[in-house]
């Protein structure tokens, strides 16, 4: 059951993941902009230290910005999705366009680079927590009740 409504948070921990210094940093700068709550944050710029600003923060959500290579991006996805500390943090997708070529499998929730502001990133990243959290009560409902619906007749 979904126990937190997530807009009801005073603060929010984000780890932010990306290659590129100053997207990153104009995105950390309109998290600190933000009205709608109080961000904690820091940024990941490679596969090790990923891991090291997880421990560091332990991030409720997580921002990857797609200037990763397709392979970087699918190694940060698998890792975080494959690891215990992360497979439960909502994962939001910072795109160039809207084309598919980026990998999208894990993500709960993605933004358009030319569209962030300190108000669509907040509302993106309480979407990603809303989306996640529901996933999950899904799947906790079905697994109480997946041999209920499997002998329905």
């Amino acid at each position: 059951m979904i126990t937190e409504n997530p807009t009801d948070r005073k603060s929010l921990s984000v780890l932010l993941i990306g290659n590129n210094p100053i997207e990153l940093g104009s995105v950390y700068e309109r998290l600190r902009e933000s009205r709608v709550m109080n961000y904690i944050s820091d940024i990941a710029f490679d596969l090790k230290d990923v891991l090291k600003k997880v421990r560091k923060i332990n991030p409720q959500c997580i921002v990857i910005d797609d200037n990763l290579s397709k392979q970087e991006l699918a190694e940060i996805m698998q890792l975080l999705k494959s690891n215990s500390r992360t497979k439960h943090i909502p994962i939001t997708i910072i795109q160039n366009s809207n084309k598919d070529d980026a990998p999208r499998d894990g993500a709960d929730e993605f933004i358009l680079k030319d569209t962030i502001t300190s108000e669509s990133i907040a509302k993106t990243l309480l979407n990603s927590l809303k989306i996640h959290d529901m996933k999950e009560y899904l799947k906790k409902s079905y697994d109480k009740r997946k041999s209920q619906l499997l002998n329905f007749k």
